[in-house]
């Protein structure tokens, strides 16, 4: 699993977004995390509420997506 999670994310704080990806882990899963510098949404350009877009970041959030699809199924 990749779980990304925000630093100023206004729907859960990072601390919690690790409490859950610990328990998934006790669950027997392998979890990838990684904590964006952004806002919830970040990768929609909409900028609504407290959400701001961050092309730099969706990039990165791409990148890291393309990574992870290739080492759990680098055949495919």
């Amino acid at each position: 699993m990749l779980a990304v999670t925000c630093k100023r994310d206004h729907l859960t704080t990072v601390r919690n977004a690790e409490l859950v990806n610990a328990m998934i882990r006790n669950c027997g899963a392998e979890v990838e995390s990684w904590v964006a510098a952004g806002t919830h949404a970040f990768d929609e350009p909409t900028n609504n509420g407290p959400m701001r877009h961050d092309p730099e970041l969706t990039e990165e959030a791409l990148r890291r997506f393309r990574a992870f699809l290739t080492d759990a199924a680098p055949h495919a």
